[in-house]
């Protein structure tokens, strides 16, 4: 319906006289709102997977084109490829430290391992775009005050404008080197300006014996 009124209403307010065919879409667009609404309340409606790779996505995607390209019982072989995309998006470690040079933003794993957010300033979107991508609804959000921080048993060191004595980089696994001023010898991995001018965000992942970095303009 909403496509030939639509048609229909420009047709129509070349003479002024839309008003009546407007209000019968308005009609239809409530019942699709409604609808909407309706099956996003529903249980389970949203899924949280976290972060998703590049290769699970591309596979859920050529699953998909697979089904809907195929007629015979072929098509099938596409159910089996998107499902296991799925599993693979759930099993997707998540990051261990989320880092967005323009706001200044770090996001690292709780005692709990839950996603916590230290920021002065992050737009309503993006703190759920991060808690989402680690696979929650939400995310608590911190100011950012301090320096050095830890997400289970990975210590971070952030660099600011205040002075950072030299035993600050003792024992630290992951050096966010923004002022570029101190380097710390003993760290896994160190991101510095170089890293972020090719990314608006960058995702650290580590384990007990080396961190890697990921980069994201998202």
């Amino acid at each position: 319906f909403l496509m030939p009124l639509a048609i229909i209403a420009l047709f129509l307010m070349i003479f002024g006289i839309d008003y009546y065919c407007l209000k019968l879409m308005g009609f239809f667009i409530d019942i699709i709102l409604t609808s909407v609404k309706f099956v996003n309340q529903l249980p389970r409606a949203v899924w949280y997977f976290g972060y998703i790779t590049n290769f699970s996505l591309i596979s859920f995607l050529l699953g998909f084109l697979w089904l809907g390209l195929w007629k015979t019982v072929w098509r099938l072989f596409g159910i089996i490829i998107m499902a296991i995309s799925v599993m693979l998006m759930f099993n997707t470690p998540k990051p261990d430290v989320i880092f967005d040079m323009q706001l200044k933003a770090l996001a690292i794993k709780n005692s709990d391992n839950q996603l916590e957010i230290y920021a002065n300033k992050m737009p309503e979107f993006k703190h759920l775009y991060w808690a989402n991508w680690f696979g929650q609804k939400d995310a608590k959000i911190h100011p950012l005050e301090n320096n050095i921080f830890s997400s289970n048993g990975i210590i971070i060191l952030l660099d600011s404008e205040k002075v950072i004595a030299d035993k600050a980089c003792q024992n630290v696994d992951v050096h966010i080197n923004i002022l570029n001023n101190i380097i710390c010898k003993n760290s896994k991995i160190m991101v510095n300006r170089d890293s972020m001018i090719k990314s608006k965000i960058i995702i650290i992942f580590c384990d007990q014996n080396n961190c890697r970095i990921e980069t994201s303009n998202r």
